[in-house]
C-alpha cells in the first residue's frame, strides 16, 4: 500500500512518485506569513493507493471558521478511508452515497472539535471569539476522488468537490478538456454537513483523460495556463515569494 497525507507544519518539496497503475506528483507548502508564524497550513493532501486502486482528497479550511485546519485534516482522511471501502455501487449511485456520507459525518466531527484546543497564548479577547466560532463549527472545502484501474487496461473515475479547489482535466497531447466550477458557496461544516448546493460530481466508467490536475486557490496563477512541470515549479516560486502568498498544495495524477 502507498499512502501520503501532509503534515500540516511543514513543507513537502514538489515529489515524483510512480506505482504500477499511476504517476504522481505532489506538493504541499505553507504560505509564507504562515511559515514565518510557525502556523499550521490551513490546506491538507491525502491519498492512498493499493492494487490499482486510488483515492485521494485535497481539502481547504475556510480561515473565518474556528480552525479551519483541523476541518480540512478530518474531512480529508474520513474521504479517503471511506471512498477506499466504496464497491461497484460507487459507479452508479456515488453522487448520493458521496453527499448521504458528508451528512454522517457531522456528529463525530463536532466531537472532535470540540476536543480541539485554543492556543493559550492567544489574548483572553482572541480566545473568546475562538470560542464562539467553536459553536458554530469547523469548516473547509474540498475534492476528493477515486480511480480504478481495470483489468483491460482502462480506468473509472469518480469525483467530486466543492469550493474553490481547482480540478482540471487534460488529453495525451496536453488539450485540456475540462475544469471544474469554482463555487465557494459550496463546502463541507462540522457542525452542518454539506452547505450551499450539492457538490460537483463527476462519474465516468471509462476515462476520458490522460492526466488529473487539482491545486488550492494558492496556485489560482495556474488557472487556465497550458501546463507542464516547469510551468509548476514556477508558479510556486513565484506565489511563495510573494507576501500575500497562500498555502499551496497539489496534486497531479497521470494515468
Amino acid at each position: 500500500m502507498n499512502y501520503f497525507k501532509s503534515n500540516q507544519r511543514k513543507e513537502e518539496e514538489l515529489s515524483f512518485f510512480n506505482t504500477d497503475f499511476f504517476q504522481l506528483c505532489y506538493g504541499f507548502y505553507r504560505a509564507r506569513e504562515t511559515m514565518e508564524n510557525e502556523e499550521k497550513s490551513q490546506d491538507y493532501l491525502v491519498f492512498q493507493e493499493e492494487h490499482g486502486t486510488l483515492a485521494f482528497a485535497l481539502c481547504d479550511g475556510v480561515s473565518l471558521s474556528f480552525y479551519g485546519d483541523a476541518a480540512a485534516q478530518f474531512l480529508g482522511d474520513k474521504l479517503v478511508a471511506w471512498l477506499m471501502e466504496q464497491d461497484e455501487l460507487l459507479y452508479e449511485e456515488g453522487e448520493a452515497l458521496f453527499h448521504a456520507y458528508l451528512e454522517t459525518l457531522t456528529e463525530e466531527a463536532t466531537k472532535y472539535i470540540e476536543a480541539v484546543p485554543v492556543n493559550s497564548h492567544l489574548p483572553p479577547l482572541v480566545k473568546s471569539v475562538l470560542e464562539e466560532k467553536r459553536d458554530n463549527g469547523s469548516e473547509a472545502m474540498f475534492a476528493c476522488g477515486r480511480i480504478d484501474a481495470l483489468s483491460n487496461g482502462l480506468y473509472r473515475l469518480f469525483l467530486s468537490s466543492g469550493g474553490d479547489i481547482r480540478v482540471r482535466f487534460f488529453l495525451y497531447d496536453g488539450e485540456e478538456v475540462s475544469q471544474s466550477k469554482l463555487e465557494t458557496g459550496v463546502r463541507w461544516s462540522t457542525k452542518r454537513g454539506l452547505i450551499g448546493e450539492k457538490a460537483h460530481t463527476v462519474i465516468q466508467k471509462s476515462c476520458a483523460f490522460h492526466k488529473l490536475l487539482l491545486y488550492s486557490d494558492g496556485l489560482a496563477l495556474l488557472d487556465e495556463k497550458r501546463l507542464g512541470n516547469d510551468e509548476i515549479k514556477e508558479a510556486i516560486s513565484h506565489s511563495l515569494a510573494t507576501p500575500e502568498s497562500d498555502d499551496i498544495s497539489l496534486l497531479e495524477i497521470t494515468l
